[in-house]
């Protein structure tokens, strides 16, 4: 279950709370894979908040906003690459998005993530960051929307910054870049077709492969 509401501030601004929970299952895969899995693996469960400032003054738009998660039983992989359980788990974040005002149909996105707390508090262990939780992850995107033609294309970067992993720590991140083109056959139906990692980037989502 969750629940959200809006609430105007001024002109052009208002503020969005939202609240929930929810859970994860661990896959067949995760349970069972010969070498890899982890029978003993517990549904991942978690209570989410955020609240978010919107604004249509600044060029076309902005967001900024604080998310918090606290999980039990969190699904992470082992130094051995074997998924386990975190008993308690807790992030806490702020998140800001600019928007451009069109120039000739093009909108430019620019988007930021800070999980300044992301740490595994589990009882009895030392407090330590989570893996795989970087603490900047930004997005730069390029679109040109519908408007009043029929086709829409744009493309957006990704990049994630350095973050622990459980074999040592990945200190490159990633960088990919998705692209996507849209073509509207006819009032209620659209063609999409979508490129993620253009540029072929070889980064390795889990260090050492």
């Amino acid at each position: 279950p969750s629940i959200g509401f809006g609430l105007p501030l001024a002109t052009g601004m208002r503020v969005v709370v939202n609240t929930g929970t929810a859970f994860r299952v661990p896959t067949i895969i995760d349970r069972f894979y010969p070498g890899y899995a982890n029978p003993s693996l517990r549904p991942e469960r978690s209570k989410d908040a955020d609240v978010t400032l919107q604004s249509s003054a600044p060029l076309g738009g902005a967001t900024l906003g604080f998310f918090l998660r606290d999980s039990s039983d969190l699904i992470q992989l082992d130094s051995a690459f074997v998924p386990q359980n975190v008993a308690r788990a807790s992030l806490r974040g702020l998140f800001g998005t600019l928007r451009t005002r069109p120039y000739h149909g093009f909108i430019t996105t620019v988007s930021i993530t800070d999980t300044y707390r992301a740490e595994n508090l589990s009882p009895g262990a030392p407090a330590t960051r989570l893996f795989f939780t970087p603490v900047f992850v930004s997005k730069l995107g390029l679109e040109r929307p519908f408007g009043h033609g029929g086709l829409s294309l744009g493309a957006q970067a990704n990049i994630f910054g350095p973050h622990a992993e459980s074999a040592g720590f990945n200190p490159d991140g990633q960088t990919t870049v998705d692209a996507f083109v849209r073509g509207r056959l006819s009032r209620g139906t659209v063609l999409s077709i979508r490129a993620d990692n253009i540029g072929d980037e070889r980064y390795t989502p889990i260090l050492g492969y």
